[in-house]
Order: structure tokens, then sequence, then C-alpha cells
């Protein structure tokens, strides 16, 4: 429930895992990753918009030419004063050359800002991808050493399982007390219940996993 946003008192229930699980191949999760990682992206987004203010302070110095028109109609008509129409018709267009000659140092010190801001947020995106690089392969660590340990256990249940029947058999027989077959029934629970437990450990590790890529 934490791992996926949830309410902590919502129940669920797991389905079993199947008896051989595929490996998640690291390299298709790395790549993921630096596709798709809102972390990533909103690095990514930051750049942009950095380099777009950057662009804009740079076309502030340089000289500015604009093209302008307006045209104006103008219908009068009148009965008192016996003017009855009088239609006039203007249009103009031109250009504007402008440049700013002086200002203060302002415009290179907004210019030096920009790059600056835009090589800290390269600088950010580096290191966002580096320190989630580093979680993946951290995760991915655990996620191996937990599905080892999982296909270690569920290797070593039939053992338990032999040994549980072999001594229950024994029981019936009179060949071992109580006290050896319950010792029996102990071990082989204990090791289903580790089964369980690593198989939770997995869901868990793959879970974060799929966060991160």
């Amino acid at each position: 429930n934490f791992l996926m946003g949830r309410a902590p008192e919502t129940e669920f229930s797991l389905a079993a895992l199947p008896s051989t699980m595929g490996q998640l191949d690291y390299e298709e999760l790395e790549a993921d990753l630096r596709k798709s990682n809102p972390g990533l992206s909103a690095a990514r987004t930051r750049i942009l918009l950095q380099e777009n203010e950057l662009n804009q302070s740079l076309r502030s110095g340089r000289p500015m030419v604009s093209l302008y028109a307006n045209a104006n109609y103008l219908n009068q008509q009148d009965d008192a004063n016996f003017l009855l129409e009088n239609r006039n018709f203007g249009a103009e267009a031109g250009v504007r050359f402008s440049y700013n000659l002086f200002d203060g140092g302002a415009r290179q010190t907004q210019q030096q800002n920009g790059r600056l801001r835009v090589e800290q947020a390269n600088k950010q995106l580096a290191q966002t991808e580096l320190q989630l690089i580093t979680r993946l392969r951290q995760a991915y660590a655990n996620y191996e050493n937990n599905l080892y340990l999982l296909e270690t256990e569920q290797r070593n249940l039939p053992t338990f399982q032999l040994n549980f029947d072999k001594t229950q058999e024994d029981y019936r027989l009179g060949q071992v007390d109580a006290t050896q077959l319950r010792t029996a029934q102990l071990n082989l629970n204990a090791a289903k219940t580790r089964i369980s437990l690593r198989e939770l450990e997995v869901r868990t590790a793959v879970a974060e996993l799929r966060l991160l890529a």
C-alpha cells in the first residue's frame, strides 16, 4: 500500500507467484528510466525553460525591426446642417527600427545569469540522473538477492516436506516421540513461511524497480 500510494488499511490479496519467475532485464529498466522517469522529465523541462529565457535575453540585445499598418475609415451623414454624406479613408504602413544603445550593463548581466541558470539546470539533470541510476542499481541488486534467496528456499522445501513425512511415519510406528514430530512440523512451517516472506520481498523489489523506471 505504501509503494502504491494507497490508504494503509486497504485490503488486498496476492496471487501465487509462478514456480519459475522471469528475470527482469536491467538494461531495459535503465533504458525505461532514462526515457520515462518523471524526475528526469522535470529536469529536462527546466533546461528548456532556462534556454528559452536565455534566448529571449540574447534577442533583446539585437536591433529590432517591426512592420506596422493602420487603416481609418469615416462615413458621416447629416440632415439638419444639409451635409448628407462625408466619407474619409486613410491608410498608412511603415517600418520601425530600434536599437538600445546603452542600458547600464543590465542586458549583459541578464545574459550571464541566463547562461549560469542553463548550466545549473544541466548539472541538476546530470546529478538527478546519477542518483536515479544509483538507486536503480541498488534496487536491482536487492531484487536479485531476494530472488536468489526465494529460489533457494523453494529448492529446500521438498527436503523439509520429506523430513516431516518420514518423521510422521516414524511417529506412527512408535520410533520417534511427539516432540520430534512437532519439531519436524515446525521446521516445515518455518520453511513455508520463509518462502511467503521472500515472495513478498520479491514483489516489493519489483514494485520499486517499476516505480524508478
